[in-house]
């Protein structure tokens, strides 16, 4: 529990710190460069404990999967970027992997 705690904290610290840098991309202030790069500081503080708890490869699956469905979701949120076919099958792929990961978590533990 500890592993997905940790993963869904950086999966939103990453979606915080992406969202200022393309800010900070389009209008250069300097408030939103500092934001993300605290946050990627911080998230590499909070990864260093999780992996010590967990496979790296599933720490490492996890997070990518996690990831991906908020950045879709950040995306069609913060910046209006639409949704087509391919972003909801790739969703659904994603679920699904997340589900099957976490059965063959809890027949091997």
């Amino acid at each position: 529990m500890i592993v997905l705690i940790g993963v869904l904290l950086i999966v939103f610290l990453e979606n915080i710190s992406m969202i200022c840098l393309k800010k900070y991309g389009t209008n250069n202030e300097i408030g939103y460069l500092t934001v993300g790069i605290v946050g990627y500081i911080i998230i590499s503080l909070i990864l260093m404990k999780i992996i010590t708890h967990d496979r790296f490869a599933d720490v490492s699956i996890l997070w990518s999967a996690i990831s991906i469905l908020s950045a879709i979701i950040a995306g069609r949120i913060f910046f209006d970027e639409k949704f087509d076919y391919q972003d909801i099958a790739i969703a659904l792929v994603i679920i699904i992997s997340i589900t099957a990961l976490h059965h063959r978590r809890l027949t091997i533990k």
